[in-house]
C-alpha cells in the first residue's frame, strides 16, 4: 500500500511540474517582448503593465523553485525505497520458473536480473516506463482463480472418497473370500459370509462382484442346510435366489467368470427338487456356463471337474431319458465316459489332491471303463484326503461302500 501510494504521488508531482515549466516558459517570452516594447515605447500606462508582469513573473519563479524543492524530496524519496527493495529481493533465492496449482508455469529470469545486476539495459528501459510497472510486474499468464482452486480441491476430494470406497469394498470382499474358503469352521463361515453380504446389499446393490458372491454364499448356506432336519424347501429357496442373484450379476456383467461358474453351480444344483424334463433344460444351462467360464479362466480345477461332471451325468442318462431329451430338444446333449475322464484328470492336473469328490469320480470313470485297477487307486487316493464340507462327508461315505465293493470283487 506504501509503495502504491507512493508511485501515484509521483506521478501526480511530475506531471503538475512540467505543466507549470511549460507555463513559466511561455510566460518568459511574452515577458521578452514586452521588455523589447517597453525600449521602444515610453507610455506610462505601458510601463504601469509591464511593472505588473514583472511582478507576477517573480512569483511565478519563486512557485518554480519550491516545485522544484519539492520534486528533489520526492525523488529522493523513491530512490531510497527502490533501493532497499532491491537490497531485500537479492536476498532472497528465487527460482527459474515456477509452477501454480494448475500445473502453468511461469518464467522469473527476469526478476533475477533485476535483483542480481544483470540486464541493465532492459532495467534502463522499464525505468523510462511508467512507474506504476516499476511496482507492478504483470505475469504473462495468471495463476488459477480462488473458484478454480476450490474446484480443483472438490474433484481431489471427490477422488479421494471414491479411493477409500473402493478399498474398503476390496477389503470386505476379501474376507468374504476368506470365509467362503475356510475350512477349519465350514458351517460357521458360510453363515457369517451369508449374512454380511446379505447386510452390504443394502448399500450396493447392484455390483457384480458381490453379487456372484452372494450366489456363492447362498449355495454354502445351502450345504449347511443339509445336516439340518426338515430343510428341503429352506435350501430351494436359497438355491433359485441364488440363481437370480447370478443372472443379476451377469447382466452387468458377463465377462466375470465366477458369475458363469456360480450360476451353474446353483442351477446344476437344483437337480433333486426338479423332474426329468426341468433337470434336462437345467442341464443345458449348467453346460452354456461351465464352457463359458473355461474361455475366461481355462486353468481353474473346479471348472474341469464340474465339466466332468455334466459330461458324466450325460454319458450316464437311461434309454429313456435320452429320448425324452431328443423329444424335447432338436439336439440333445450327448457325452462320453472318455470326455468325462479326460475333465477329472485335467482338474487333478491343474492342483493335485485339491478335492476328496474330484479323485472319487475319477474312480468311477475308470469302472466304466473296464480299469478296476486305476478304479482301486484313486479310490485310495480319495479315502486318504481330509473330509472338510458337508459334501465332503457324503463323498467319503460313498468312498467307504465302494471300498467295500471293492475288496469282496478283487
Amino acid at each position: 500500500m506504501h509503495s502504491d501510494g507512493f508511485a501515484f504521488g509521483m506521478v501526480l508531482g511530475i506531471g503538475g511540474g512540467v505543466a507549470l515549466t511549460v507555463g513559466v516558459s511561455s510566460l518568459v517570452r511574452r515577458l521578452t517582448c514586452e521588455r523589447s516594447l517597453q525600449q521602444n515605447v515610453q507610455s506610462p500606462s505601458l510601463v504601469q503593465s509591464v511593472n505588473g508582469l514583472a511582478n507576477e513573473l517573480r512569483q511565478l519563479r519563486n512557485l518554480v523553485a519550491t516545485l522544484e524543492r519539492q520534486f528533489e524530496a520526492y525523488l529522493g524519496l523513491y530512490e531510497r525505497q527502490r533501493s532497499v527493495a532491491n537490497t531485500e529481493r537479492a536476498a532472497i533465492t528465487i527460482p527459474t520458473s515456477t509452477r501454480d496449482k494448475s500445473g502453468h508455469t511461469h518464467d522469473t529470469q527476469n526478476a533475477i536480473n533485476r535483483t542480481t545486476g544483470t540486464g541493465a539495459e532492459e532495467r534502463d528501459e522499464e525505468e523510462s516506463s511508467s512507474d506504476d510497472n516499476e511496482f507492478y510486474e504483470i505475469p504473462s499468464e495468471f495463476p488459477a482463480s480462488d473458484h478454480q482452486n476450490e474446484d480443483e480441491e472438490e474433484e481431489i476430494n471427490v477422488e479421494d472418497e471414491e479411493a477409500r470406497d473402493t478399498q474398503k469394498l476390496e477389503l470386505f470382499l476379501e474376507e468374504i473370500d476368506r470365509l467362503s474358503e475356510d475350512c477349519t469352521d465350514y458351517d460357521e463361515s458360510q453363515c457369517r459370509a451369508y449374512t454380511l453380504l446379505m447386510e452390504k446389499r443394502q448399500e450396493i446393490c447392484d455390483h457384480p462382484a458381490l453379487l456372484w458372491r452372494q450366489a456363492r454364499a447362498n449355495f454354502g448356506l445351502c450345504e449347511v442346510k443339509k445336516k439340518q432336519a426338515n430343510t428341503k424347501q429352506e435350501r430351494k429357496d436359497l438355491l433359485y435366489e441364488g440363481i437370480e442373484f447370478a443372472k443379476t450379476a451377469l447382466a452387468l456383467d458377463d465377462s466375470i467368470w465366477q458369475t458363469h461358474k456360480w450360476l451353474a453351480i446353483t442351477t446344476g444344483s437344483t437337480a433333486e427338487f426338479e423332474g426329468t424334463q426341468k433337470k434336462i433344460q437345467n442341464g443345458y444351462v449348467f453346460k452354456e456356463h461351465i464352457d463359458r467360464a473355461l474361455e475366461l479362466k481355462g486353468d481353474d480345477p473346479n471348472l474341469w471337474h464340474l465339466l466332468g461332471r455334466w459330461c458324466f451325468e450325460v454319458a450316464s442318462l437311461s434309454w429313456w431319458e435320452k429320448k425324452g431329451a431328443a423329444a424335447l430338444y432338436a439336439t440333445p446333449p450327448e457325452s462320453t465316459y472318455e470326455q468325462s475322464l479326460e475333465a477329472f484328470l485335467k482338474a487333478e492336473e491343474l492342483k493335485p489332491n485339491f478335492w476328496k469328490t474330484n479323485q472319487l469320480f475319477l474312480c468311477k470313470c475308470y469302472t466304466k471303463l473296464g480299469d478296476n485297477v486305476k478304479a482301486k487307486e484313486w479310490l485310495l487316493k480319495a479315502n486318504d484326503l481330509a473330509v472338510v464340507t458337508q459334501e465332503d462327508t457324503e463323498t467319503q461315505q460313498e468312498v467307504q461302500k465302494l471300498l467295500s465293493t471293492f475288496e469282496h470283487e478283487l
